[in-house]
C-alpha cells in the first residue's frame, strides 16, 4: 500500500506542470491522470442548468494512451462537475491536477486549487443510488434500524464537513452542509424502494411496511426539511431530487418559493419539449420559452428548442456501435426493418433496476414475434460490473453496452429512458415509454401492425 501511494502522488507531481499557476479569471484547467476510463470522457455539469439544457461535447475530451489529459473550458461561478465518479468543485480561475481512478473514486488525489474541496467531495453519496443506502446495501434488519444508520452516516459526514471549517470557502461550506440534509431526506425517501426488495415483501407484509415507514420516517423528513427552500441550493443534485418533498414540508416563504417555482416551471418545460412526438409540436412551445422570466433558464430552453428541431422524433434513426456481452460488437442499423425497443439503463441506476423486470415481460411476450427486436444498452463505464451484474440478473436478449457519449443525438440526459423505432428506421419516440407505462404494449401492437 505505501508503495502504490508514493506511485501515485510521483504521478501527480510528474503531470502536474503548473497546478498553482493560474488561468484565465473565466476558465478553469482541468489535467491529470485517468485511470479505467472508457473511451471519451466528459467534464458534467452537475448544476440546475443540467435539467434544461441537452447533453453536448462542450466538455468531452480523450486522454492519451497512458490516460493523462488536459482540458480548459469557460465557468464564470463556482459550480459542481462530475468526472467519471468523483464529484468536483471548480471556480473560474482554478488550476486543478487530478489523479481518478474510475473504479476507486475515493482514491483520487487532487492538487491545486480547491483541493481540499474536492478531496472531501471523494465521499459524496449518489444520489440515484439512494444516497447513503448505496443501492439498498445499507438497509438493515428493521426500518428503524436502517433510518438509524442514515443518520449516522449523516452525522459522520457532518464531522467531516466541519473539520473543514475556516479552510474552504464559506460558500462551499454551506452548500455541502446543505447536501448531508438532502443526502438524509433521499436515503429516507429511498427505504420506499430498496427495503421491499431487500426483505422480499409482497402482500399484506408489502402493506404492513407501507403503514410503518410513513410512520417512522414523517418525523425526519419534517426535521431535515426545515429552512431548506432556497433557490441557491438547485446546484445540488441531491437537492433538486428530494425538492417535491421540501416543497411539502417547508412553510411557504414567497420570495424563495417563487424563485424555486421559476426553475421547476423551466425543468417541467424542458421535460415536456423532450416527449413530444414531432418537430412540429416542438414548434409550438416558442411563446412557452419566452414566458419563463430568469434569462439563464430561458436561453438554456431556447438552445434546447432548437437543437430539438434538428433531430427528433419522425427523423431517419442515427446509427450507432454497442458491443454485446461477448465483445461482439453491432450496428444499430443492423436492425432496421424491425420495430425497435431501446432501454437504457446502468447499474448504479436505482429507477433503472427497477424497469429491469418490467422489461423482461416485455420481451417475454413478444418472443415469437420476430417484427421486433428489443436492446437493453448499459451506459456503464464498468464493463466488468456490467457483466457481472447480467450473469447475476440471468439477462436474456440482446445485452449491450457503450459509450454515453456516443449517444449525443439521442440527447441521454436521464436514464431509465427508451427509444422506439419503426420498421423505416424512423424515430417514431425518442423519449419513449417505460416497460412498466401501461400504454407500451399498445405502442408496439400499433407499429407492428
Amino acid at each position: 500500500m505505501k508503495f502504490k501511494l508514493i506511485f501515485v502522488l510521483s504521478l501527480c507531481i510528474n503531470i502536474s506542470g503548473n497546478t498553482y499557476a493560474q488561468t484565465e479569471k473565466d476558465s478553469v484547467l482541468l489535467n491529470g491522470t485517468l485511470i479505467n476510463f472508457k473511451n471519451e470522457i466528459q467534464v458534467e455539469d452537475m448544476s440546475e442548468m443540467k435539467e434544461l439544457e441537452l447533453p453536448n461535447s462542450n466538455r468531452n475530451f480523450l486522454p492519451d494512451s497512458i490516460g493523462k489529459f488536459s482540458i480548459k473550458f469557460k465557468l464564470t461561478t463556482p459550480n459542481y462537475f462530475r468526472l467519471g465518479r468523483n464529484i468536483l468543485y471548480l471556480s473560474p480561475g482554478d488550476s486543478l491536477t487530478v489523479f481518478i481512478n474510475y473504479l476507486w473514486p475515493d482514491s483520487a488525489i487532487f492538487l491545486g486549487n480547491h483541493s481540499l474541496e474536492n478531496e472531501y467531495l471523494k465521499y459524496t453519496p449518489f444520489p440515484k443510488a439512494g444516497s447513503f443506502l448505496e443501492a439498498g446495501d445499507n438497509i438493515k434488519g428493521t426500518i428503524q434500524q436502517t433510518i438509524d444508520y442514515i443518520l449516522s452516516a449523516g452525522s459522520k459526514r457532518q464531522n467531516e464537513l466541519d473539520g473543514l471549517h475556516n479552510r474552504v470557502t464559506t460558500e462551499f461550506q454551506i452548500l455541502e452542509n446543505v447536501r448531508i440534509k438532502a443526502d438524509i431526506i433521499n436515503s429516507l425517501g429511498n427505504i420506499r424502494t430498496y427495503y421491499p426488495d431487500a426483505h422480499k415483501l409482497t402482500g399484506t407484509s408489502l402493506i404492513a411496511f407501507e403503514t410503518d415507514y410513513r410512520k417512522l420516517t414523517e418525523p425526519y423528513f419534517k426535521h431535515y426539511s426545515t429552512s431548506m427552500l432556497n433557490p441557491r441550493f438547485l446546484k445540488l443534485a441531491v437537492y433538486r431530487n428530494v425538492l417535491s418533498r421540501l416543497l411539502i414540508h417547508t412553510p411557504d416563504n414567497l420570495k424563495s418559493k417563487r424563485k424555486i417555482n421559476d426553475w421547476i416551471k423551466s425543468s417541467d418545460l424542458a421535460s415536456q419539449i423532450q416527449e413530444l412526438k414531432t418537430k412540429k409540436e416542438v414548434a409550438t412551445y416558442a411563446s412557452k420559452i419566452q414566458e419563463i422570466k430568469p434569462v439563464e433558464y430561458r436561453k438554456a430552453l431556447s438552445t434546447t428548442f432548437s437543437q430539438l428541431l434538428k433531430f427528433g422524433n419522425g427523423d431517419i434513426a442515427k446509427d450507432f456501435i454497442f458491443e454485446n456481452i461477448n465483445g461482439q460488437f453491432y450496428h444499430l442499423k443492423e436492425f432496421a426493418g424491425k420495430v425497435i425497443y431501446i432501454d437504457l439503463w446502468a447499474t448504479w441506476c436505482g429507477p433503472c433496476i427497477e424497469e429491469l423486470p418490467y422489461l423482461d415481460s416485455l420481451r417475454e411476450l413478444y418472443k415469437n414475434n420476430k417484427e421486433i427486436i428489443f436492446i437493453t444498452l448499459s451506459i456503464d463505464n464498468n464493463k466488468d460490473l456490467w457483466r457481472k451484474t447480467l450473469v447475476i440478473r440471468k439477462a436474456s436478449g440482446i445485452q449491450g453496452i457503450i459509450d454515453r457519449n456516443k449517444l449525443l443525438d439521442y440527447m441521454i440526459a436521464t436514464i431509465p429512458r427508451t427509444i422506439i423505432i419503426n420498421k423505416n428506421f424512423e424515430i417514431v419516440d425518442i423519449n419513449g415509454p417505460l416497460p412498466s407505462n401501461r400504454n407500451v404494449i399498445k405502442v408496439l401492437n400499433d407499429l407492428i401492425k
